[in-house]
């Protein structure tokens, strides 16, 4: 290869003609990657540099990259802000430093612009008043003005080159001097003047001059070891600009977001799941309408926010969160006031009894194996036979299982796990009453128990089945009348339980058993009882410990009833070692209306219970647990009525767990599975047509903490 240096100038002013004019730029993807933003422009505000660009207007934008270097012009680049929301930025800067800015933009697929034409300032001290106290700013210089002098001791020869490309250009410009520099040592080595003075022999010193900066940076060069192109300037390596590292992005705010349970100190909110891959969860912020928000996370799409104040207006929205824990913006919010009032939330299952309206009190529940179980009749009115009906708490339908031969299904038992039924009122002669089996999905009846005309009540005791009865006898060839018998096979044979002598009488007026219980080791037979009436014979029990039964007499087990009316005790529950039971005032003949609620240590020392609204009249009990449950309902205008459930952890404290309003009353209540179901009951006095309708309160509208 011809080595001449015209040669070399030749093709080098080929190479920079062809950068600057002939090879084009490779364009971005307009489809994808945002535009470069435009306007640049930077400001020096006291000991601050304030930089401003225009705005993209692409719809996927997402943030802007600004890069900066202080070692202006060879320096490399730093990130110095990553923006999302605006475009401009302030940062602290150095009076003197000169510092080179540059913005690009990026889009939500992390596409990013190519930078914007860079734009150079050198702050000065305000406070310092001098000819150069003015801060220096321009475009940067995408050209070199180099200056190359050489001197000797005999002569002096100044060869000044001054060359205008663009920044396209003095990057080739600056490779292809790198690809010849091995050759072009030689050559220059072999072409610079000789001089006599032995401390400059063989050195040059290039002064480089910017269009935005007039100080000048000496810089002296060995030809052996620099790369010095054939015009004077000194070949540099462009600074590397770093690669950003992606921002993650937020997620979208959640959509959806509604209100689907109102309860008692409580409100349950749900919402559509985000969709995207790195979603840890949700932030449920609630405040009341005149306090401070508070935050809870889930990582569900519904929740249920507790201890809130009834019947204060809360407001509540949702935010998304993602593994790196960047929120999204919230949703939109929404309100709710809770409220132990869970009308609107009460389900209606049916109404499944044919008979008429009385009839269709739903007298007692009993849940087993999935099933309630419904009793109802009107033994006043002779209303049966009665269908055993049952309610499937999984499809919600109700199910006729059997027939019973009796004018009123009162009660339930489930005795040694057998689901069991006394014949309240037979529909047959009076010479046997009857009891119901429930075996393998089949009823069995027994029709076994000597001139027992009411069979009201049964129980399992000490491998015996006992019955409360009453019975009238008037036949001189059957035993006399009986309260309780006893059964040691099952139910085949039945023996009296009477004592063959005692100084005191049983019951108050007819020789009836009314009520059986177990309580601290022994079973006890109720007949009737009068509060107020003194004889000899009120408030006399049966107890039997399985082989004797005597009469004993106890103080007054209705304290607070009401005075001289025929009363009866229902629902006996033990609890904590306590016996929790209703008062009941007989009436209509076999049926009853709700008294009192009361409570014993023992059956000598009973005291009336005190539910939070005194004219809350008790009607059924359940017990889950050390956890007590009274249904109660309270007589409202225009013949409405709110039933309302409390609950209670030591049978003295009691607190309003939900109430619901409708036009009779709820004579019955069964829970399963933290659902609670209700039974519609009536007087004889009103008699309104949703008598013996199922409700059904679920358990995601109160929330309860049910004991097991």
């Amino acid at each position: 290869m011809n080595n001449h240096p015209s040669t070399r100038i030749l093709m080098i002013a080929c190479i920079l003609l062809l950068c600057s004019n002939g090879i084009p730029a490779m364009a971005a993807d307009a489809s994808t990657a945002p535009a470069t933003p435009p306007g640049l422009q930077v400001s020096q505000q006291g000991s601050q540099l304030h930089y401003t660009w225009n705005a993209n207007s692409e719809p996927d934008l997402y943030d802007y990259f600004i890069s900066l270097t202080t070692t202006y012009p060879n320096g490399k680049y730093s990130l110095a802000f990553a923006s999302t929301s605006s475009n401009e930025c302030t940062i602290n800067c150095v009076y003197g430093n000169t510092y080179e800015f540059k913005v690009r933009a990026r889009n939500t697929s992390y596409l990013l612009s190519p930078y914007s034409t860079p734009v150079v300032i050198t702050p000065v001290d305000p406070t310092i008043t001098t000819s150069s106290s003015t801060a220096s700013t321009s475009p940067a210089a995408g050209t070199d003005t180099s200056t190359a002098s050489s001197t000797s001791s005999t002569s002096a020869a100044t060869d000044t080159t001054s060359e205008s490309n663009n920044t396209t250009a003095s990057t080739a410009s600056s490779e292809a001097n790198t690809a010849l520099s091995s050759t072009n040592d030689t050559a220059d080595t072999a072409s610079s003047p000789a001089t006599d003075n032995p401390a400059t022999a063989g050195s040059t010193t290039a002064t480089n001059t910017d269009s935005a900066d007039s100080s000048t940076q000496p810089a002296t060069t060995t030809p052996s070891s620099t790369n010095t192109d054939i015009v004077g300037t000194t070949a540099t390596e462009t600074p590397a600009e770093p690669v950003p590292t992606p921002t993650p992005l937020p997620p979208a705010a959640p959509t959806g977001v509604q209100v689907s349970a109102v309860g008692n100190s409580l409100v349950t909110l749900c919402w559509k799941a985000n969709t995207e891959t790195d979603l840890k969860g949700y932030n449920i912020s609630y405040k009341p309408a005149s306090g401070e928000w508070k935050t809870l996370f889930t990582a569900n799409t519904t929740y249920t926010i507790e201890s809130l104040n009834n019947n204060v207006l809360y407001s509540f929205k949702a935010a998304a969160v993602n593994q790196d824990d960047l929120s999204s913006p919230d949703s939109t919010e929404v309100t709710a006031t809770p409220s132990t009032d869970v009308s609107a939330q009460v389900a209606l299952l049916g109404a499944p009894f044919t008979k008429g309206t009385y009839a269709r009190n739903v007298w007692d529940m009993q849940s087993l194996d999935g099933k309630i179980y419904l009793g109802h009749g009107d033994a006043a009115s002779d209303a049966g036979p009665i269908p055993i009906l049952y309610l499937d708490s999984d499809s919600g339908q109700f199910v006729q299982q059997y027939t019973a031969a009796e004018e009123q299904v009162d009660v339930y038992k489930i005795l040694d796990g057998r689901l069991t039924a006394p014949g309240m009122d037979a529909t047959e002669s009076w010479n046997y009453g009857n009891f119901y089996t429930l075996d393998g999905g089949n009823w069995d009846k027994h029709r076994t128990i000597p001139i027992a005309t009411h069979v009201y009540d049964i129980a399992s005791y000490n491998g015996k089945i006992y019955a409360a009865v009453e019975s009238q006898s008037h036949d001189a060839s059957l035993p006399p009348d009986i309260a309780l018998t006893a059964s040691s096979d099952g139910g085949k044979t039945w023996t009296s339980q009477m004592p063959k002598s005692s100084s005191l009488p049983f019951g108050s007026g007819s020789c009836i058993g009314r009520t059986l219980f177990e309580f601290n080791g022994k079973l006890y037979c109720i007949g009737t009882l009068t509060p107020g009436y003194v004889t000899t014979n009120n408030n006399n029990v049966l107890v039997t410990d399985g082989t004797t039964a005597t009469i004993q007499k106890m103080a007054n087990l209705l304290p607070g009833g009401k005075q001289y009316y025929s009363h009866r005790i229902l629902r006996p529950t033990t609890i904590g070692g306590s016996l929790l039971y209703l008062g009941v005032i007989n009436c209509n003949g076999c049926e009853w209306d709700p008294d009192g609620l009361f409570k014993a240590s023992d059956l000598n020392r009973a005291s009336k219970v005190s539910l939070p609204e005194s004219q809350a009249l008790p009607t059924d009990i359940l017990a889950r647990g050390t956890t007590a449950y009274v249904l109660a309902y309270i007589p409202q205008a225009n013949n409405k009525f709110a039933n309302i459930v409390y609950k209670s952890d030591d049978l003295n404290t009691w607190t309003e767990l939900f109430r619901f309003t409708s036009d009779a009353f709820a004579r019955s209540f069964e829970e399963m599975n933290g659902d609670f179901y209700f039974g519609l009951g009536c007087n004889t006095s009103t008699k309104p047509a949703s008598t013996g309708n199922i409700l059904k309160v679920p358990q995601s509208v109160y929330k309860a903490s049910l004991a097991s």
